[in-house]
């Protein structure tokens, strides 16, 4: 998904319009700080590996007092910080999760936020069950909703810790992942505007990264990079294409933060400069559908067009 900075809100996209898109972004973290390079001794994985494999130095993890509900609670008062907003003018709120609060999708978790955050009975909630893809979907779903419905502004969290699912003795997940959640604000004077996006699904190797029956997270490592190596460049030329755009015209490839190792071998792939493809959740960890956003909302730089692209469970790209 291309997104097109309009930095002074007046400026001409290249993009579609009146379409809403992303005015601001709020995040929250996890409590907990983990030493990933402390955590790999454990399984006898050098520094240099978490370092330049799996990238992560630090991970966040929910606090006994944190869950579902108050990263998003928490995520949204960052938001407050950030932009005016307030809440009792947004008419629909969308949650993004696989994974709400002791595994209950009812009632579902976008119902009791909108609770929490005092929203008015007129604003519409609902849940979207994606992962790794799943901020490119709620994106669209979302401002396609607005759109159809002519709906002002609305809210998109994100939020799927996946702390309270990882298996202990698996260092192929303790080492990879983090918690938090994000709130995207969405509206008609957006600092990015959104293109066209390309979706697909191969739900014949969703068992790559699937809950088993204990209800733990299995993930089959080499499954996932080989559908990211193959799947992902072919579906970024398809969405460069399908907005016209050539790879030079695009700033910044923002890709979801699975590991170091994944983000700079898909920029090698798609022959962007190195510091084209950022990878800015080096002390937070792969947090899913969270990943995108947070990633976004801590660029360095303002980029005039940043392409997007999420994948993972499901197997679900976009």
């Amino acid at each position: 998904m291309p997104l097109h900075r309009t930095e002074d809100r007046t400026q001409t996209s290249p993009f579609p319009a009146p379409m809403p898109g992303i005015e601001g972004i709020g995040h929250a973290l996890g409590h907990v700080l983990v030493d990933n390079v402390a955590a790999g001794k454990r399984w006898g994985k050098a520094p240099e590996f978490i370092e330049n494999k799996i990238g992560f130095l630090q991970l966040r993890r929910m606090s006994e007092t944190q869950n579902v509900l108050s990263l998003c609670e928490a995520a949204f008062a960052d938001l407050v910080a950030r932009h005016a907003l307030d809440a009792s003018t947004c008419d629909c709120l969308i949650v993004i999760t696989q994974n709400p609060d002791g595994g209950r999708a009812l009632p579902h978790i976008s119902a009791r936020l909108h609770a929490a955050l005092e929203l008015p009975p007129s604003a519409a909630a609902f849940d979207l069950g994606l992962g790794c893809s799943g901020y490119i979907y709620g994106l669209s779903v979302a401002c396609s909703f607005m759109q159809v419905n002519g709906l002002r502004q609305g809210l998109l969290f994100t939020a799927d810790p996946y702390s309270s699912i990882l298996a202990p003795d698996d260092a192929n997940t303790q080492l990879l992942f983090g918690d938090a959640a994000t709130c995207t604000l969405l509206s008609h004077t957006p600092a990015y505007r959104l293109g066209r996006s390309c979706f697909a699904t191969d739900g014949s190797r969703a068992d790559a990264l699937r809950i088993r029956a204990d209800g733990l997270l299995e993930m089959r490592g080499r499954d996932i990079y080989d559908f990211s190596m193959r799947a992902v460049p072919r579906q970024i030329r398809q969405c460069l294409e399908l907005n016209h755009l050539g790879e030079e015209d695009v700033n910044c490839l923002l890709l979801h933060q699975a590991s170091r190792f994944i983000v700079e071998s898909i920029g090698r792939r798609m022959a962007f400069p190195h510091a084209a493809v950022p990878f800015p959740l080096s002390d937070v960890g792969n947090c899913v559908s969270s990943s995108l956003p947070l990633a976004l909302n801590r660029l360095e730089k303002s980029y005039d067009t940043v392409l997007m692209s999420g994948f993972g469970v499901g197997l679900s790209w976009g």
